[in-house]
């Protein structure tokens, strides 16, 4: 049975338009990033995100398997391709 857990992100000092949460399923841990914004989302955030799931490794004081990113942006087609070339799962939030 899976578990989602938030997070808060101002714990981790995380601006807010992104929601943070911690998915539990058979113990593989899976880092959930939803991000709220009007602007396009670029090569360059991919760091950000980066820098969040390490924020919430150590926040939760475990590694994350896997990491899931769900959009209600858009996002630049090089960015898509760099992100799943990192590991991320990307999901769109209008789905």
């Amino acid at each position: 049975m899976a578990k989602l857990n938030p997070i808060d992100p101002k714990l981790l000092k995380i601006r807010s338009r992104v929601e943070l949460f911690e998915g539990v399923d058979k113990n593989r841990y899976t880092a959930i990033i939803s991000v709220r914004q009007k602007s396009r989302i670029l090569v360059k955030d991919i760091q950000k995100f980066e820098t969040i799931v390490d924020k919430m490794t150590h926040y939760c004081n475990h590694p994350f398997h896997h990491k899931k990113l769900i959009l209600d942006a858009p996002l630049c087609s090089k960015a898509r391709k760099a992100m799943q070339l990192a590991g991320w799962e990307i999901a769109d939030a209008a789905l």
